[in-house]
């Protein structure tokens, strides 16, 4: 493929090509923002979220769906051909098939990579601070591509905001753990603004507020939850949520530590009719 027409290409030498995206999609060469048409950014970001070649018209059906085939093909043949002029060194096509270059870095895949890591066994413990990268937190930071409406996102989408939340509970459990509370709180509120109704969420963030020393903030996080499934949703909280609110009236917190004591003294759990009748 040639590109007499096009602007010649960065002689610096490069570091590097980067595609992001979790939140605004941008690409990356060397550290510098390259300037991406639209048509090419939704290949790009395809391609991004399919590891491997994928057919050229499959690639035409998915981004273009209202086109015949022969047009879509045609528009496939054009955008790359852009993406060439814009770096030859971002898109590999060989056939029928194309494919992200081997070189260039994608945030979903390292998202998913440190996912697989920090919830590989829920049940066990935190994972160790050398399997969590230190940007770990950006890279579910946000949606992925929330300003989009692509129809050929819609999966992407979901499958990774059920991925990114229990990745920052995970986080937000080992910040706890190492008694960072801000970064953890910070971990807790991303996932509630996600996920409003997402009781282990709100019972976390009680537990950093309670690891902190502050019992009643911790009681309100609890009690507005509860208000919130009421309005919304007419139902009571869980079991769990429940018990840690009744142990921080009860005053059952383990001396020194502001964790709740996990002892038989603790008070009962209240019902979730007694719970519905508080609210209404």
């Amino acid at each position: 493929m040639t590109c007499e027409d096009c602007a010649p290409t960065d002689p610096r030498p490069e570091t590097g090509r980067e595609i992001t995206c979790v939140g605004r999609f941008t690409v990356r060469r060397g550290g510098a923002l390259l300037d991406v048409p639209p048509a090419a950014r939704r290949l790009l970001a395809y391609l991004a979220l399919r590891p491997g070649p994928r057919e050229r018209d499959r690639i035409a059906s998915d981004l273009w769906p209202d086109l015949p085939v022969d047009t879509g093909l045609t528009r496939v043949r054009n955008v790359l051909y852009r993406i060439g002029c814009l770096d030859d060194d971002l898109v590999r096509a060989q056939g029928a098939t194309v494919r992200l270059a081997g070189g260039v870095d994608v945030d979903v895949r390292r998202a998913r990579d440190v996912a697989d890591r920090l919830l590989g066994d829920a049940a066990g413990p935190v994972a160790p601070a050398h399997v969590v990268p230190s940007d770990a937190r950006a890279l579910f930071g946000a949606d992925l591509l929330p300003e989009w409406d692509d129809e050929w996102l819609e999966a992407d989408r979901e499958q990774f905001a059920r991925v990114r939340v229990r990745a920052l509970e995970r986080l937000a459990r080992r910040d706890l753990g190492a008694a960072r509370y801000h970064e953890a709180e910070r971990a807790c509120r991303s996932v509630i603004d996600a996920e409003p109704y997402r009781e282990t969420a709100h019972r976390l963030l009680a537990e950093v507020h309670l690891a902190e020393g502050n019992a009643v903030q911790a009681l309100r996080q609890l009690l507005d939850f509860q208000r919130l499934l009421h309005q919304d949703l007419g139902v009571a909280p869980g079991e769990d949520v429940r018990r840690l609110a009744d142990a921080i009236r009860g005053r059952a917190l383990a001396p020194g530590t502001g964790a709740v004591a996990r002892t038989g003294a603790l008070p009962g759990p209240r019902t979730a009719r007694s719970w519905q009748a508080e609210v209404a």
